[in-house]
Order: structure tokens, then sequence, then C-alpha cells
């Protein structure tokens, strides 16, 4: 864990970190595609996070925009979602 003024750094399992409920934060985050459902829906119901901006894998993100898929809509009613940017791969090491 590292303080600074503006902003902490967690390095915990996110599946079992429990968020504060008395205090104003966002989170930011690189989610692995493997458990990006999991991981959305935790943020989503478990957290009063007043922004969260994740990078996450393309096509996850649009079936997060795709109101035939169930965890669209439930997340619809939630949140805003929308892809603000696209990533280049050649940003990550390894490449994905």
């Amino acid at each position: 864990k590292e303080d600074h003024d503006n902003f902490q750094v967690l390095n915990k399992d996110i599946l079992q970190f429990k968020f504060p409920k008395n205090q104003s934060y966002k989170i930011y985050g690189n989610i692995p595609y493997n458990i990006s459902t999991d991981i959305i829906r935790k943020i989503v119901f478990d957290s009063i996070a007043n922004e969260i901006y994740l990078i996450v894998e393309y096509g996850f993100a649009k079936r997060l925009l795709n109101t035939k898929r169930s965890l669209a809509l439930l997340l619809m009613a939630e949140v805003d979602i929308s892809i603000l940017s696209m990533v280049p791969r050649e940003y990550f090491h390894p490449k994905p």
C-alpha cells in the first residue's frame, strides 16, 4: 500500500477487497480478461466509486455495450458504460 497526497495504490485481490463505504474515490485499472466479468460485478455492485476507468479486452468491452446480453442489461441500470479509446497492443509487454 502506497499513500500519496492525492491517490493511493493498492496491490490486493480485488475479488476479496472490501471497498470503503465512507469516502469518495475513483477506480482505475487494467483488468485480466479471464475474470473481467467478476471484477466488473464486484466494482459496480460493491463499491461506491464515483468514477471507474478500466482497460479491458476490446471484445469484452463490446459485450458490455450489447443490450442483448444479460450482463449489459444488468449493468445499464447501475452505470454508464462507454469505450473511450482503443489502446494499441504495442503499448503492452508482452503483447496480447
